[in-house]
């Protein structure tokens, strides 16, 4: 066991999930978006990670990483311990990202999730997208949902991930997880891969690549459930994100396809609790009627007066004021992270 090793050790100790590790610096540790030095530990020098991590990996793995100079894989540690990770070599060596395979997700059970999150499963096609900045919660999100559909129906699930962040294994059906760059060499690819061998649900980590979104749209039309991710922020802006990268001859067609797959978009946040922990915080816009009507006729900048009026919907702002209510969390979190201020200003 090497020092790779014990600094995943570690990670449990200080209630964490995720490493950085820089040829020649000391480890850090992601905690609520913020990065910090992991306790006790000091730089890792660059021939030291270069042979510890060509322990860790498979020879194909290694190869890739000298061919290409970055790689994405998955490893097993200890038969109860896998990581994910992602390295690339920089002018002053190797940097690496080291993940636990399904300590997000096992955090995520922990988590209450709202109601307007249930009836996703349920569901036999359509889009549902999730977004939210780094370490929200979003892929982790997506694995729950694919675990709670594989354990309630025999369904054929096609992952496309970059790189694969939780390992899937349904007693009913079939999940195949392809990991990008090793298994498919795109996200696009990936997905025309699992719409040409008939998937019942894809869950595509990346939404924002070239022409994924327009495949996924494809798919959720012709009887897919399909569940795509991307980095954002606000369920409105990503909508408006997503279809200003259509090109324009393309996406008032595209618009009314998505207004008629659509079953919603979640937008997510992790913030540290009063009494310890994380407490969940989701904006989120369902497919009705009248959001049906606005993204099919491209008034996006419309939807977000809906987010706090029809049943089932609300904004981040409403859920952020709940939560300080609450006393869930602090006031002046919920004022920083807050966009109408009138809201907080009891703790601005």
């Amino acid at each position: 066991m090497g020092r790779l090793h014990d600094y995943v050790r570690k990670l449990s100790v200080v209630n964490a999930t995720e490493l950085l590790i820089g040829a020649g610096r000391p480890p850090l540790y992601r905690a609520l978006n913020e990065l910090l030095p992991l306790p006790g530990e000091g730089p890792l020098p660059a021939a030291e990670l270069e042979s510890e991590l060509q322990a860790m990996l498979s020879q194909e793995d290694w190869a890739a990483l000298e061919a290409e100079q970055r790689v994405v894989f998955t490893s097993e540690l200890t038969p109860s311990t896998g990581v994910g990770g992602a390295c690339h070599v920089a002018a002053d060596g190797l940097t690496l990202k080291l993940g636990l395979l399904g300590a997000r997700a096992a955090e995520m059970r922990s988590l209450e999730l709202p109601k307007v999150l249930e009836g996703f499963t349920s569901a036999e096609s359509g889009l549902i997208i999730v977004t939210g900045p780094m370490g929200s919660g979003k892929s982790t999100l997506i694995a729950r949902l694919v675990s709670q559909l594989t354990a309630e129906r025999a369904l054929y699930v096609a992952t496309s991930e970059d790189p694969v962040e939780h390992t899937h294994s349904s007693t009913k059906g079939l999940v195949t997880q392809r990991s990008v760059g090793r298994h498919a060499p795109g996200h696009v690819q990936a997905v025309e891969t699992a719409l040409a061998t008939q998937a019942q649900v894809i869950a595509c980590s990346e939404l924002a690549a070239p022409y994924v979104f327009e495949r996924m749209v494809e798919g959720a039309c012709a009887s897919v459930l399909a569940l795509g991710e991307l980095r954002g922020h606000g369920v409105v802006s990503v909508l408006e994100q997503l279809l200003a990268a259509v090109p324009a001859g393309r996406r008032a067609a595209l618009a009314v396809d998505l207004a008629d797959c659509l079953l919603g978009v979640v937008s997510l946040d992790l913030l540290p609790k009063r009494a310890g922990g994380r407490v969940l915080a989701v904006e989120a816009l369902l497919a009705t009627p009248n959001v049906c009507s606005l993204v099919r006729d491209g008034k996006l900048s419309m939807l977000q007066g809906l987010l706090d009026r029809e049943a089932g919907m609300q904004s981040m702002d409403r859920c952020l004021l709940d939560l300080a209510t609450r006393g869930v969390i602090e006031g002046r979190e919920a004022y920083a992270r807050g966009t109408d201020k009138r809201l907080f200003a009891a703790w601005g």
